[in-house]
């Protein structure tokens, strides 16, 4: 083998992760860190003490299982969880802006109806007053009718209106 250990005495190990043959001293141990999960094959290759080499050596065929966090499905999970994460905080968002929207809305709904009840309020007790006059004036009329059209501008208003329906032979 062309990347045999130059040595003798000292043993050759490789692995597939590994660029080139490793040499050890009276070593019959050897630990690797950080191999990424996979599949491999460990070489031995070793010489006697007269430094005759085995060309050969041995094998050792093994595999890495991946760590939790190391498989498709926990990358997957965790898009899932990050997708949720974003799909939560948009509705939140939709939420809050949806409430804005009914908290404004309820503001001018309220406004518009404390202002239309101040105006019907208003017209309502305007109405009345008419009313109220006219039927002062309506009683007055039958039986004192200078008093009635004297009353201020309520007076004037209904001898117009009277006079303009045709029923000024009755007031006069």
């Amino acid at each position: 083998m062309a990347n045999k250990p130059l040595r003798d005495h000292d043993g050759g190990l490789w692995i597939d992760q590994d660029r080139d043959w490793r040499e050890v001293v009276n070593v019959r141990q050897v630990q690797y860190t950080n191999l990424p999960p996979g599949s491999y094959r460990f070489r031995v290759i070793a010489s006697n003490n007269s430094g005759v080499w085995n060309e050969q050596g041995d094998a050792l065929e093994f595999s890495v299982s991946p760590a939790y966090y190391q498989t498709n499905w926990f990358r997957g999970l965790c898009a899932a969880a990050f997708l949720l994460f974003l799909w939560a905080a948009y509705q939140y968002r939709v939420q809050r802006l949806h409430h804005e929207f009914e908290m404004t809305l309820d503001a001018r709904v309220g406004e518009r109806t404390r202002i239309a009840r101040e105006l019907h309020d208003t017209l309502l007790q305007s109405a009345h007053g008419v009313l109220l006059r006219f039927q002062t004036v309506s009683e007055l009329l039958l039986d004192r009718p200078m008093e009635a059209l004297s009353l201020p501008l309520l007076g004037q208003r209904f001898h117009m209106v009277t006079i303009s329906c045709g029923l000024t032979q009755k007031c006069c």
